[in-house]
């Protein structure tokens, strides 16, 4: 707490948790070094997280009256353990300053309770050879004895499992040879305690040893996983992932009567009642509609070399399904099982016949921010009417023999809501699967069924003769008008189409923006009778759009962004013990593509440029620990971090989008 000397000015995107809401006055060049302080250092300043009248806010005044500022700030790491703060205007002391107050709450905060994740995936560590020879033998075994679809896929999955653990000799252990024996050797101590009263003193060096001894291994394992996996990536997220042995319990959920509850049972039971209203169809009874008459295009059996590509491309560290079988397992086993899941898939083609674990869903609650977009639908994935999928499968030409084992599945679809324990099943009658492949394609169909039904062809903006009217990315829209009525019967349009399917758009997330001057007189937009607010600005898609000054601002915030990123990965840009390698891979990884993202579409003058650069030479010289007042040469920290120049890397990515042109 203190006088900083320094307004901070409104948030800023990217600044969330350091500034609230409530910020006054613009932001100084003191101000931006506090902002950055309380960014590298985690912490959050009170001030602006707390509703206060402008008499209320200001912290000193000029010798002559006319200015008064709020300069002087207090901030901290725990934002939850106050309550208000407040500044006081009667407090009788000869200064120019006021002084600000912050209470703090009386009730303790309460740290969140983990639990532990029994599940652990199925993995080859023995021998790959005895494995695959084995599995071989196990699967020719009793295989004609295999007759339905079914049986087949439970054979196939049961033998895997059970001949990788089989082969699997390298068991994985936490602890040390030598932790392992000081532990042994105080648990001999302890035994002879009642014998021995001189032991005391002895157990208690050996612990300390232990705990010493322990911190040390845990210590060399984190830095051990982490270089592994920059190494391997070029970053540490699965890295963390791997180290993270636990889970955070959702500490409360609140009902959908607002009833808040901390009880693990009412917990998962709310979430179920949720999750089960939310996949609920609203369109009753599904009608079955008989698509064996359209697209009867010839469906050519799958190859085993295609399952075998399909298998070499799925992503490595992912986690794995229900059955706990990871990618890496199948990888290594796909000369001996590729052949069997091809029959099993073509069978599937042939039979329209699925297994039954492939209709059950694991519903994992995640906290996550919500992703913004101009136009953005509520729960978008969740609430599609199976009945305008079929269709809008049928439209645009996809066999009916695919149709139909599409609804199979769904048919079929059962989920449970899974936090430390899992709740009940409940049957899923609308909505696309989240984590299924095809879901996202099943998304596209239905919107690109949505915008055909729509008569736009006359609207929009005019350009080179041909009608721009939107922009798509997947529940990501804009839309384009040359009048504010135009704009507004197309978004009522989209509106009343979009429900058609389930889909509702998110009003509140729904932003206008014109390139005239925002007035008070501004034609008022309504939909679904609520007005859509007018805004300067606004970020799709990663990128700031801003009719007024637009790159200057994109450029600071992607330095917001990146001081971010950068000091959240501390652990190792500051650690004296990696290697200056490692630090470039995770620079260049991880870092300057936070800097650079979307910079193809650039167009930067030279002191825009010059920013970029400058924030890279700041970040170098906290890599090596190394002051501006020490004066030493940039060229110096060159030779040191051999990073690549920041300028070079955004010329180089212009030209190769431009290549791509």
């Amino acid at each position: 707490m203190g006088d900083f000397n320094g307004q901070i000015g409104k948030q800023k995107s990217g600044e969330e948790y350091t500034i609230g809401n409530h910020g006054s006055g613009n932001r100084s060049i003191n101000g931006s070094r506090l902002v950055s302080f309380a960014i590298e250092n985690k912490l959050s300043i009170l001030n602006c997280f707390y509703k206060k009248k402008p008499s209320k806010k200001w912290t000193w005044i000029s010798p002559n009256g006319r200015y008064k500022n709020e300069i002087d700030y207090i901030m901290s790491n725990k934002v939850k353990v106050f309550k208000d703060l407040s500044v006081l205007n009667n407090f009788n002391f000869n200064s120019d300053h006021r002084m600000v107050r912050a209470k703090l709450s009386g009730t303790r905060a309460k740290k969140a309770r983990q639990f532990l994740n029994n599940m652990k995936a199925i993995e080859c560590t023995g021998n790959t050879d005895l494995l695959l020879n084995n599995l071989e033998k196990s699967l020719m075994d009793g295989e004609k004895e295999c007759i339905s679809t079914q049986d087949k896929y439970n054979r196939l999955l049961n033998q895997l499992k059970t001949e990788t653990k089989k082969a699997n000799t390298i068991t994985k252990t936490t602890i040390s040879i030598k932790s392992k024996l000081l532990l042994q050797e105080r648990k001999e101590l302890i035994e002879q305690r009642k014998s021995n009263t001189n032991n005391s003193q002895k157990i208690a060096e050996i612990s300390k040893k232990i705990s010493e001894q322990l911190r040390k291994e845990r210590k060399t394992k984190r830095i051990t996983t982490l270089r592994k996996y920059i190494e391997k990536t070029g970053g540490i997220k699965k890295a963390l992932k791997e180290m993270n042995y636990k889970k955070d319990w959702i500490p409360n959920l609140k009902s959908k009567n607002r009833e808040k509850t901390s009880k693990r049972p009412e917990i998962l039971g709310f979430a179920t009642e949720y999750y089960q209203n939310l996949y609920q169809s609203r369109k009753g009874e599904q009608v079955i509609n008989d698509y064996s008459s359209v697209n009867k295009d010839e469906i050519k059996p799958i190859l085993k070399d295609e399952t075998i590509k399909s298998i070499q491309s799925q992503k490595l560290d992912k986690a794995p399904g229900s059955d706990l079988i990871t990618n890496e397992l199948l990888k290594t086993t796909s000369p001996v099982i590729a052949p069997r899941l091809t029959d099993l898939f073509n069978e599937i083609l042939e039979k329209e016949t699925i297994p039954e674990d492939w209709t059950k869903s694991i519903i994992i609650l995640l906290h996550k921010k919500g992703d913004k977009g101009f136009v953005d639908f509520n729960k978008a994935f969740d609430t599609l009417e199976h009945d305008y999928i079929w269709d809008a499968l049928k439209r645009q030409g996809v066999q009916a023999k695919y149709i139909r084992i599409i609804k199979n599945v769904y048919a079929a679809s059962t989920a449970q809501v899974k936090l430390e324990s899992t709740g009940n099943e409940f049957p899923i009658t609308r909505g696309v699967r989240q984590g299924d492949p095809i879901s996202p394609k099943l998304f596209s169909a239905v919107l690109e069924m949505i915008f055909r039904n729509l008569n736009w062809t006359r609207m929009g903006l005019n350009i080179n003769g041909q009608n721009l009217n939107h922009l798509r990315f997947a529940d990501d829209l804009i839309v384009f008008s040359e009048d504010a009525g135009t704009l507004g019967l197309m978004l009522q349009q989209l509106s009343n189409e979009s429900a058609k399917a389930g889909l509702s758009m998110n009003l509140t997330k729904t932003k206008i923006m014109t390139n005239a001057q925002l007035t008070v007189n501004n034609e008022q937009i309504i939909v679904n009778n609520e007005p859509i607010e007018y805004v300067n600005g606004y970020i799709y898609l990663g990128q700031l759009i801003s009719a007024d000054d637009c790159m200057n601002k994109e450029i600071e915030r992607r330095i917001t962004n990146t001081w971010k990123r950068f000091w959240s990965l501390r652990e190792i840009m500051k650690d004296t013990d990696m290697p200056m390698t490692g630090k470039k891979k995770i620079f260049e990884t991880c870092i300057i593509p936070c800097l650079l993202y979307g910079c193809q579409t650039w167009a930067l003058t030279e002191r825009q440029e010059n920013k970029l650069k400058v924030c890279q030479n700041a970040m170098e010289r906290s890599i090596l620990g190394i002051k501006r007042r020490d004066r030493v040469k940039l060229q110096e920290i060159k030779k040191k971090t051999k990073f690549k120049n920041v300028h070079t890397i955004y010329r180089q990515l212009k030209w190769r989008w431009t290549g791509h042109m």
